[in-house]
């Protein structure tokens, strides 16, 4: 059987649905649900899936995993871009990844406090353009024919910055204009999972549902 590699952030991993939810109701699941988008597109098109993305996962950190995956030719990948405004970084000891907490839930942590003073939403914004790009140039230089991306997410201050500077949301690929699947044109009653944050099954079901009718190639 063929496989689908599915990277991103806790919108793939599909936190907060019925068998991917904490016992406290708020964490994660340890495992990615059967519920979420990638498992459904993978039962219908009849593919193993092998969802790699990560809650909490920064655009860096979904380039890292997709740099150290070992995949096949015949894989079919499809990456959810996740927040702009997310960070990672690589401790020297040990090489570990750990995920650099959000500005705004960072008072009190001196190293996140640091980062962000330097940094801000625009060069986070240019940087996911080039981590988005040159995981689509890799995969296409290791031989990997079906891919499909999906924008990256901007939360409401990010976009307020890209108005006011009169600045055009066109993150592509190959020419290729990428879905923010969290249009609320694509989901006008959009439901949300048991923690009343994540998407929900209905949300889920609906994305899947789009994927297959946008690229019927996974079918064949």
């Amino acid at each position: 059987m063929n496989r689908l590699i599915v990277f991103g952030c806790s919108y793939t991993y599909g936190h907060g649905l019925q068998d991917c939810i904490a016992s406290n109701g708020s964490g994660p699941g340890l495992y990615p649900s059967k519920f979420a988008w990638p498992q459904l597109v993978a039962n219908v098109a009849n593919l193993e899936c092998i969802n790699q993305s990560d809650p909490g996962s920064s655009n860096q950190q979904i380039l890292w995993q997709i740099e150290r995956f070992n995949f096949e030719v015949n894989d079919t990948v499809i990456i959810h871009w996740s927040f702009c405004n997310r960070a990672m970084y690589r401790t020297i000891k040990n090489d570990i990844v750990k995920i650099m907490p959000h500005y705004s839930k960072s008072k009190g942590l001196v190293l996140a406090k640091k980062y962000y003073a330097l940094e801000n939403e625009l060069n986070m914004y240019d940087k996911t353009r080039i981590f988005l790009n040159y995981a689509n140039y890799k995969l296409k230089n290791i031989g990997i024919k079906k891919i499909i991306n999906f924008s990256p997410i901007l939360e409401p201050n990010m976009e307020q910055i890209i108005t006011n500077l009169n600045l055009q949301y066109d993150f592509k690929t190959d020419d290729i204009n990428l879905v923010h699947y969290h249009k609320k044109n694509l989901f006008p009653d959009a439901d949300t999972a048991l923690d009343n944050s994540h998407p929900g099954p209905k949300t889920h079901q609906r994305f899947a549902e789009y994927i297959l009718g946008e690229y019927p190639w996974l079918k064949d």
